[in-house]
Formats: structure tokens, C-alpha cells, sequence
């Protein structure tokens, strides 16, 4: 006599196993970060909890890796890891590694658990794959979709085997926000643009590492900047952004396949490049409510302006200039001058903004101002700029040229007659405006920084 059906001893069979059987699949993680320092790893801890993610460190052969969630899909997964590129951390979904009662490393035998409950969860006899450190990228990752255990097989094949590894480790805490290294040098890359086309990447290391410090200052402010516009209630709509861009492609008479060619080449995604143009907007936003908007140039102060510079308006005709100045080398060493001089006229022949530029590489201190120089009198212009001026229209800018204190590439922007009396007060009221603007600017971004918390670790 049959006690049992085949279909009930099956039952009991996967009763005694129990459900850690039954369920077994392979569970997931997203890594959002891999340090040399435990200090590193716990100040990012801190500040994904400030944004309602729970992450454990796990230490392996010396680096601090920051690990968030567990779950039991790669989709679920990937809505961790996109929200944490979303927060400006390179990010990847890694499969988690169990040991089985034997001790024999699995991926595929591990109890599901719901994502939503185990993301605080980290079980103690966990074992990590072999290290794959987040490597610092100047252009935001595009995005693997072949399996977890694959794109690591892919990493171990195209390392050199000698290749030194670097982390993507945090380079500034601004409040309670970081900035991490990969961010740092994806700013610099974007701003460089085809000056560092033609460099190898010892060169590109060189000029990168001159320029961290400053452009990490610059990264804080711009934080601190679109942190106090979110204080304030302030934001940048989908409409705004797309006006934005209809704007750029129309000032560059770009078509949509031209403007995603032009993303492509900078390394860039069109998801990337809104989210980096909606930061600007709201940027702009807060500096015009709390600055630009607040600044009024009265009729006497332009009047006083004029009288007391009167000599400036004195000749037949005035030029509104921009410049960019690169300092002649005290070693007299000219050619690295004429070489960086070369660059930044591709870069202008690219399309770049003249002034955008100036701010970059300029030497003179009218580079807070986008180089601006305002109007000046043809009698009062040595004889290098009157010469160059002579075969020049409104809107061209020159090609590089010498004088006895470095060497400049000018922009020329107005013709302006003396005899235009409305034209003078109006570039002279603009003058004034831009000079009290960088002033209150300086000012009130050291009034950010006085009042945040601000830690630089380069």
C-alpha cells in the first residue's frame, strides 16, 4: 500500500530541506565605493544615510569597500545603483558571494530576502568576489548590462596586469554631501575639452594635478551654491532645461544628431548633460535672486564714471574688448606659452564661449569678468593691439600675438563713437553693474563657507 503520492513525498522531501532551499537565488549589492582609508568609507556611510540609503563597510585585502542593500534581483538592484549615480557616486551592482554550511563559496545559495526589508542586513559569514575597485572615470560610465560575473571577467582581462589601481575615493564633505575624486576629474575633463586631446596620459596626470585644488574649490562653491538654493524652495522645471538646450543648438546652428554627436564626443550622456545644465539654471537662479537682481547703477554714478575716465572717451572711436592674457614665462621659455596660446584658439574655433575661456586660462585679473575690458579709446591702445584692431570686425576674435608682457588673444565686441553718447553710458552702466556684481559674488560665497561644514582631502 502507497502511503504517499510521488507529488507528496516531493513535498515533504523540500519541507525537511527547508525554505532556504526552496528559495535559493542569487542575491545582489550595489557598491558605492572602495578606500584605502576606513575614515573615507565611514564619512560615506554617514552621508548615504543622510539621503535614506543604509550601506555596511566590508573590509577586503586592505580597502574599505561601502556596500548598500541586498537583493534578490539585478533590476532591484539597479534602482540602488541609479539613484546613487544620481548622487554623483560611481556606482555598480555586484553579486553577493555566501559560504555554504561546507564552507564552499556560492553565489546561487542564499535565502531571498524582500529588498526593501534587508537593506540595513549584512550577514556576518559573507565573502566577497575578487577586488574590483571603482576606477576613476573623467566621462560618466555607460551602463553594462551583461551579467555581474561577465563585466568582472571583462575587467581582469583589459587591466594591465602592473597597472597601478586607483580609488574613487571622497575628495571633499560640504555639509552633508561629498565630492568624490571621479567627479573631481570628470569636471576637469569637460573643462579642458580639446586641450588635452592630443596629451598622453602622463601629460593629462601633469595638467590634472596642477589644476585639483583650484577646481575642487570651484566644486565646492558651486555645492554650496546649489545647496542654498534648495534651502531657499528654489528649482529647475523640465521646461526650463529643454529651453536650454533648444537655445545652445540654436546658438551653435546645431541639428539633434549633431548636438548628441557633440555629447558622444565629450563623453557625455544626454541624462548627464541635463542633469549638469539643470544644476547651472539653478545656480543662476539663486546668485540673480541673492545678488544680480539686488544690484542698481545709478545715472550719477555712470555720469561720475565718465567725467572721471573722460579721457577714455576722448578719441573717435572706442572698443569694447575681451582678452585672454597668458603671462609671459620668466625663464622666457616661450613656446609652452604659444602651445597652451594654440589650444585655446582650437577650443574658440570649436565654438567655445571667449569669455567662458578668459575666466579658464587668462592671467590678467579681468578674468573674474570673462575678460572683460570694457571700452577703451583707440589713442590710448599700444601700437601690438591698434595693429591687429585695424583688420578686425565686431565679433571676431584675434589670432595670438606678443607684446613685451605676455602674449594675448583679443575679442573685438563694440565699435563704440564718441559722439554715441547713449551707446557709452549704456556699456559704462554695464561695466559697473559686472565690477559691483564680482564683488558681492566673492563676498557672499564666503559668507557660505563661513557658515558650512567643509572638509578638503586632496
Amino acid at each position: 500500500m502507497r502511503l504517499f503520492s510521488f507529488k507528496t513525498t516531493i513535498l515533504l522531501f523540500i519541507f525537511f530541506l527547508g525554505p532556504h532551499v526552496v528559495y535559493a537565488s542569487k542575491m545582489f549589492t550595489v557598491q558605492a565605493g572602495a578606500f584605502s582609508s576606513k575614515n573615507n568609507a565611514q564619512n560615506l556611510i554617514t552621508v548615504l544615510e543622510s539621503h535614506g540609503i543604509r550601506c555596511t563597510e566590508y573590509k577586503q585585502r586592505g580597502l574599505s569597500k561601502v556596500h548598500c542593500g541586498e537583493f534578490s534581483t539585478q533590476s532591484k538592484a539597479d534602482i540602488l545603483r541609479k539613484k546613487l549615480s544620481s548622487l554623483g557616486f560611481d556606482a555598480f551592482v555586484l553579486p553577493k558571494v555566501m559560504k555554504n554550511p561546507q564552507g564552499t563559496r556560492k553565489a546561487d545559495i542564499q535565502a531571498e530576502q524582500p529588498a526593501e526589508a534587508s537593506i540595513s542586513r549584512q550577514p556576518e559569514t559573507e565573502q566577497l568576489p575578487p577586488p574590483v575597485t571603482s576606477m576613476p572615470k573623467v566621462v560618466p560610465p555607460v551602463e553594462d548590462k551583461s551579467e555581474p560575473k561577465a563585466r568582472e571577467q571583462k575587467q581582469e582581462v583589459i587591466s594591465p596586469p602592473q597597472a597601478p589601481v586607483l580609488l574613487n575615493r571622497v575628495v571633499a564633505v560640504v555639509n552633508k554631501e561629498v565630492i568624490t575624486w571621479s567627479e573631481l576629474y570628470r569636471a576637469m575633463e569637460s573643462e579642458a575639452g580639446t586641450q588635452i586631446e592630443n596629451l598622453n596620459a602622463e601629460e593629462r596626470k601633469k595638467l590634472f594635478k596642477r589644476s585639483e585644488t583650484s577646481f575642487l574649490e570651484s566644486l565646492i562653491d558651486a555645492r554650496l551654491q546649489l545647496q542654498e538654493a534648495q534651502e531657499l524652495g528654489l528649482e529647475t522645471t523640465p521646461r526650463e532645461v529643454t529651453e536650454a538646450v533648444e537655445t545652445v543648438k540654436k546658438k551653435y546652428s546645431m541639428t539633434q544628431a549633431d548636438f548628441m554627436g557633440t555629447l558622444k564626443k565629450e563623453g557625455l550622456t544626454f541624462e548627464g548633460y541635463k542633469k549638469r545644465l539643470s544644476e547651472e539654471i539653478l545656480i543662476n537662479k539663486v546668485v540673480a535672486r541673492e545678488i544680480r537682481n539686488k544690484i542698481v547703477v545709478s545715472d550719477d554714478e555712470v555720469m561720475k564714471y565718465i567725467e572721471d575716465h573722460k579721457v577714455n572717451f576722448s578719441g573717435n572711436v572706442n572698443y569694447g574688448l575681451r582678452q585672454i592674457f597668458l603671462r609671459k614665462p620668466v625663464g622666457g621659455d616661450k613656446k609652452t606659452v604659444e602651445e597652451k596660446a594654440a589650444l585655446i584658439i582650437k577650443r574658440l574655433r570649436d565654438g567655445e564661449d571667449f569669455s567662458a575661456l578668459a575666466r579658464v586660462y587668462s592671467d590678467d585679473p579681468s578674468r573674474k569678468i570673462g575678460g572683460d575690458l570694457g571700452l577703451v579709446s583707440r589713442a590710448l591702445l599700444a601700437k601690438e593691439f591698434a595693429e591687429v584692431l585695424s583688420s578686425m570686425k565686431v565679433g571676431d576674435y584675434s589670432a595670438p600675438f606678443w607684446t613685451e608682457k605676455g602674449l594675448h588673444i583679443i575679442k573685438l565686441e563694440d565699435i563704440v563713437s564718441a559722439a554715441n553718447a547713449d551707446a557709452v553710458r549704456d556699456d559704462v552702466r554695464k561695466k559697473l553693474a559686472e565690477e559691483r556684481f564680482t564683488k558681492r559674488y566673492k563676498s557672499w560665497v564666503k559668507g557660505l563657507r563661513e557658515k558650512a561644514y567643509i572638509e578638503a582631502r586632496l
